[in-house]
């Protein structure tokens, strides 16, 4: 990256989230990695980069992302990316016969979305620039596939609401495996996911906004 833009990571201290973590501190870019990990967290950040620092942040709660995106401006007067991670737990899985799971996840999905963007959006109309990728894990299949198509929607009304500043809502969909790999099954998807949201999170002449980017299964 030529310059050395504040990236945001949610759920940085594990699989994906730690991937995108070191990714972007290797480019050159400050990085604040937030999930709920306190008693690890700093450690965590000190081993993925010089450049990497923690943030506490429980992703269902509202407050908190208000909160937190208060304090990254605060210690470094902006945020230009927000790459919004799932936790490993959310891997895609067979829902049937479990409605009470499915919801817990719908929710914490939706608000992890919904209201990161939302916080975050705010301050980067403000700013006049920013990019926000949302990644979402799922397979292709009803009822998760439901959830997927309406945060998909969502961003892209929220991308249009935004027309005239320099402000990109994008979605990544990683169709990833239900049967547990030996590995992190984050971390064995990293490369192409990982190319798919540096070249979301990276200003170019004509930028993607508004769209569902997939990448599929091995």
């Amino acid at each position: 990256m030529k310059t050395q833009p504040v990236v945001l990571i949610t759920n940085g201290t594990q699989g994906m989230g730690s991937v995108c973590a070191a990714d972007f501190c290797g480019q050159g870019a400050t990085v604040v990695i937030a999930d709920l990990a306190v008693s690890r967290g700093p450690e965590i950040a000190q081993k993925l980069g010089a450049n990497v620092h923690y943030l506490p942040l429980d992703v269902t709660r509202q407050a908190d992302w208000r909160r937190l995106i208060r304090q990254i401006i605060a210690a470094y007067g902006r945020l230009d990316v927000l790459i919004n991670v799932p936790a490993v737990s959310e891997r895609p899985r067979d829902w049937q016969g479990h409605p009470t799971e499915y919801l817990a996840y719908f929710e914490r999905t939706q608000r992890r979305v919904i209201w990161g963007t939302t916080a975050a959006a705010a301050i980067m109309r403000h700013q006049a620039h920013g990019s926000i990728v949302n990644v979402l894990t799922a397979q292709p299949a009803a009822p998760n596939q439901q959830l997927v198509t309406l945060l998909h929607n969502w961003t892209q009304a929220t991308a249009r609401d935004l027309a005239g500043a320099d402000v990109r809502i994008n979605t990544v969909q990683a169709h990833l495996s239900t049967t547990p790999a030996p590995q992190d099954l984050d971390v064995a998807r990293a490369q192409p996911l990982q190319q798919t949201i540096r070249y979301l999170a990276t200003a170019h002449p004509v930028s993607p906004n508004g769209h569902a980017f997939v990448v599929p299964a091995n």
